[in-house]
């Protein structure tokens, strides 16, 4: 179960990491995404976690 833990913190922590990249970038670059595009991101999001986490 300890192991277990300390996979969901680092996962936890690899994504905190990667949307701050994210949002720097997309601050620094003056990039703005439409609706569509965020949907789309959203959907594979989704489909990423059901299929690692099933």
């Amino acid at each position: 179960m300890k192991q277990f833990q300390y996979i969901m913190r680092d996962d936890v922590l690899h994504a905190a990491f990667g949307i701050r990249v994210v949002r720097e970038l997309t601050r620094e670059k003056n990039l703005r995404f439409d609706s569509q595009a965020i949907a789309d991101l959203r959907g594979i999001a989704a489909n990423y976690f059901e299929r690692s986490f099933a």
